[in-house]
């Protein structure tokens, strides 16, 4: 099987290597004045980014993480209220709540979409209940209109995770468009991929005021602070990949596609059918009763699957009565997360039965194909 040709993450033209150089050569890499709050790389990347996705701003960040956490402090979620998340997800999008002084209060996903369920979103409203943190995972659509008009109805805000889905639409619209605030991930394996870094588009002034004081360190104006804040700037050298990026994205997404067909074709009975519904095939999803034993022969095949994310309600830390009382800072907020968080039945399951292969735009079409080829060897 062809294993040693790796594609080039970046085809720089010649322009966009003298570009690059120039700006190593001139060190501006980072934010040097108030009066200069981005480095020019950032600010363009800031402008497409909000173009491309119809928001009227966006905000670079140097993580995903980072993003979602300065979201949440500009929508003012703090100390003993809470935010309703998916299981489903990766731990670092639920930290920021922590870090904060909310609570975290885990819903049940909806199998078909494999995040946040409408019906279980309701019944964990409480009085204390800020915000929804809606993550799409794995590419896949989520039920928006219904989790927007959730919170339309019990003034909630709603912050989209898109880390996984760029360019993904749902009926039409396109995911991020939805909510308060988006944010989204220029991390490694990601389809937007430029090693590390995230932004956030919001259509709301004020909001994006907030976030930008919080990602500055707190800085409003020359000496004038904000209690909270930090340093989650991006650097143009990030921003110049991110840029070179998102200028192909579509280009990625066929690609995606292409690979996606590669591994689904002539297994129908193992393709997890919602993955065919979307536009953005972050991953080429499959479904088992005997995943985790797949998953193994195709590791000892040489083949590299993996499972989907295990629930975080089972991690250590929200199971350690100790590491979660220092997590959530005090007993009331233990107390809220152990009276109001819900059992997570359909998480558990998807996690034993799903598993998937990268669809790794820097592998060949041909190492795709011929790993496709194996892997329907071994389950038929």
């Amino acid at each position: 099987m062809e294993t040693g040709k790796i594609l080039p993450k970046f085809n720089f033209s010649e322009k966009n290597w003298r570009i690059l150089r120039e700006t190593l050569e001139t060190g501006k890499l980072s934010v040097t004045s108030m009066k200069d709050p981005s480095p020019e790389w950032s600010k363009k990347l800031e402008e497409e980014f909000a173009r491309k996705f119809h928001a009227k701003h966006a905000l670079s960040f140097n993580s995903c993480t980072s993003s979602i956490h300065s979201a949440l402090a500009a929508l003012k979620i703090g100390q003993g209220n809470e935010t309703i998340v998916s299981p489903t997800t990766c731990y670092s999008s639920i930290l920021p709540i922590m870090a904060l002084g909310s609570v975290p209060i885990f819903c049940d996903i909806d199998e078909n979409t494999l995040t946040i369920n409408p019906k279980c979103a309701r019944k964990a409203i409480t009085d204390d209940t800020k915000a929804i943190l809606l993550p799409y995972v794995y590419g896949l659509p989520a039920e928006t209109r219904k989790i927007r008009k959730i919170c339309d109805s019990n003034e909630l805000a709603l912050i989209e995770d898109c880390a996984h889905v760029p360019g993904m639409k749902i009926n039409g619209r396109l995911a991020g468009s939805f909510g308060d605030i988006a944010c989204y991930s220029f991390a490694e394996s990601k389809v937007l991929d430029c090693g590390e870094g995230g932004i956030a588009i919001t259509n709301n002034k004020e909001l994006a005021e907030e976030m930008r004081f919080f990602k500055e360190g707190g800085k409003r104006a020359f000496r004038v602070y904000s209690p909270k804040g930090a340093n989650y700037r991006m650097t143009a050298f990030n921003a110049f990949l991110a840029l070179n990026q998102l200028k192909k994205l579509q280009k990625t997404i066929t690609t995606k596609e292409s690979i996606f067909k590669k591994y689904a074709q002539g297994i129908p009975k193992y393709i997890y059918a919602a993955n065919k519904r979307s536009n953005v095939k972050s991953v080429a999803l499959f479904k088992s009763r005997n995943a985790r034993e797949i998953i193994k022969e195709l590791s000892k095949a040489g083949l590299k699957t993996k499972g989907i994310y295990r629930p975080l309600n089972e991690a250590n830390i929200f199971q350690n009565r100790n590491l979660l009382l220092e997590a959530l800072t005090n007993d009331k907020n233990l107390k809220k997360f152990e009276q109001d968080s819900n059992p997570t039945p359909k998480a558990n399951k998807a996690f034993q039965e799903l598993f998937y292969f990268e669809t790794d735009v820097q592998k060949t079409i041909g190492y795709h194909k011929q790993a496709a080829e194996k892997f329907h060897e071994l389950i038929r």
